[in-house]
């Protein structure tokens, strides 16, 4: 019995490795010194179920993002769907292996989202905190305070996409905006709070950099167990 369950286990990890490995060879490239590098990362990374599930979640959405922006690209917040839900779900596999299934899906999703994003590196940090401020002259000075904060607007902006309520205000400056100036948009906390302004010069692109890298090291300390 053991081993014709470990046959198919083998099996289907030949068969997901296979089927998606060029699609995590070009998400995963640049992130790592070369493509030889890469390759065995996913070999080891295949290997354990756990970071197999998290790495395929991290395709899976990872893509349909992208699908989502060749259909509107004037629509960031519609991207942020996928782009949160990449970190909430890797997050709740995490919680699911180190304390159950049952204790993961009884998470609230903001408690998981933050969980998600303590693994932060210290550059994402500096690069969060700087990137969504309120605009100069707000009687509530120009940042917010802390990580946690940029990190609520965007979990809000996901939460007013997802439920329909609003898919159009918030917005992120392109590449180039980034270089010569911001964005000015709008933003806000939780459902009870009114939208105020946001300074924004951070881009789709460098979230999702961030979602990436903080994904990986999630998926490292899996593999390091």
């Amino acid at each position: 019995m053991d081993d014709d369950f470990r046959a198919t286990a083998e099996e289907l990890n030949k068969y997901l490795r296979a089927r998606r490995k060029d699609s995590l060879l070009k998400l995963l490239k640049p992130f790592f010194s070369s493509e030889k590098t890469t390759e065995i990362f996913l070999d080891d990374a295949f290997k354990i179920s756990g970071a197999r599930g998290m790495l395929l979640r991290l395709d899976w959405y990872i893509e349909l993002a992208e699908i989502v922006e060749t259909l509107r690209p004037d629509r960031p917040s519609l991207r942020l769907i996928f782009l949160l839900a990449t970190a909430e779900s890797i997050m709740r596999s995490r919680i699911a292996l180190n304390e159950g299934q049952i204790i993961a899906q009884q998470k609230g999703s903001w408690e998981v989202i933050k969980g998600f994003f303590q693994g932060l590196s210290d550059e994402n940090k500096i690069q969060l905190f700087h990137g969504i401020r309120r605009p100069l002259g707000d009687e509530k000075g120009v940042e917010f305070g802390s990580v946690e904060k940029v990190i609520r607007i965007l979990w809000q902006a996901r939460n007013d996409a997802a439920h329909g309520n609003d898919f159009w205000t918030f917005q992120l400056p392109d590449s180039s905006m980034a270089v010569n100036g911001s964005l000015i948009t709008e933003g806000r906390m939780s459902d009870k709070e009114t939208f105020f302004s946001l300074d924004i010069s951070i881009t789709y692109d460098n979230i999702q950099r961030i979602v990436i890298e903080t994904a990986l090291a999630h998926i490292r300390t899996i593999m390091s167990v």
